[in-house]
């Protein structure tokens, strides 16, 4: 009997005119129970609804283990809301608008070491906020900028700037246990003078991500300055804004072309096949026309 292989993926290329390959809520993996082919599809458990929170639409979700009880902060329409592990939905404070109510707020959560207490960080794009685990009040940025991404990291938090104006590539960073942001602690992407959009951290180092281009940079362990961008590492392409997520140790990025990468410490990794990014590519280019 000849052995039909399975299809890897939904397949679906129009400039060709190939057939299509449908799979419906299936996901590939390798099988050693097949002897034939070594793989399976096997069947992906539908979505269940969690909770009802706010108004929506949900535009981020963020929870950092270890960090205010493991609690779960959502931004639905223009409030931040906290989901306690029992379930207890808190609405923290409202005003969480950004550049559109379509934009994705960042969220970066410090940990509490010692006597240093824990901080959450929300980064609308317009302003940078923290919550204390009680009230919700605005960070001031030097210059007044606006910051459009946070991560964490060694203690700091890293708050990528509204590009524009002079100072693309430039973001800040705040000080271990701090919630203000001293105007003499920046840096700039150095690659290339293309925007950043956002910053993601993976491992021991954190990723600029801009629109062209990408760096790396990572804790120095010294006073000045605390980070220096590492060496070596070349990713000499940028990000779809917006589509860039975290997942554990890994970042999921889109780039101008529609390619989908994986980031680990070991360097971007292509995921996406043709069919994808031609779908991409057409989703980025209906998103333009709408600009």
């Amino acid at each position: 009997m000849v052995s039909v292989p399975l299809g890897e993926s939904d397949w679906r290329r129009s400039l060709s005119d190939e057939p299509e390959i449908p799979i419906h809520n299936r996901y590939f993996e390798e099988n050693p129970t097949n002897l034939e082919e070594q793989v399976a599809l096997l069947s992906r458990p539908s979505m269940k609804r969690y909770l009802s929170v706010g108004e929506g639409p949900i535009r981020a979700t963020y929870s950092q283990p270890g960090s205010f009880n493991d609690a779960l902060f959502v931004v639905s329409y223009d409030v931040l809301y906290r989901v306690d592990i029992d379930e207890t939905v808190t609405s923290i404070g409202g005003g969480i608008f950004g550049s559109s109510l379509r934009a994705n707020p960042s969220m970066a959560a410090t940990s509490r070491i010692g006597a240093t207490p824990e901080y959450l960080f929300i980064a609308d794009g317009r302003i940078l906020w923290v919550y204390d685990g009680s009230t919700i009040t605005q960070v001031a940025v030097p210059d007044d900028l606006g910051i459009v991404s946070v991560g964490y990291i060694a203690g700091f938090v890293i708050c990528v700037c509204a590009q524009g104006q002079g100072v693309n590539g430039r973001f800040f960073w705040i000080e271990p246990g701090e919630t203000t942001i001293n105007p003499l602690n920046f840096a700039t992407a150095e690659r290339a003078p293309d925007p950043l959009i956002s910053v993601r951290v993976i491992g021991d180092k954190f990723w600029l991500l801009g629109t062209n281009s990408t760096e790396v940079w990572y804790p120095t362990g010294g006073v000045d300055p605390p980070f220096a961008r590492t060496q070596g590492i070349v990713f000499d392409r940028g990000v779809w804004e917006g589509s860039d997520q975290a997942i554990k140790d890994t970042a999921v990025v889109t780039d101008q072309d529609g390619i989908v990468y994986a980031i680990t410490g070991n360097g971007p990794q292509r995921i996406s096949n043709n069919s994808i990014e031609e779908r991409i590519r057409r989703a980025i280019q209906e998103q333009k026309r709408h600009l």
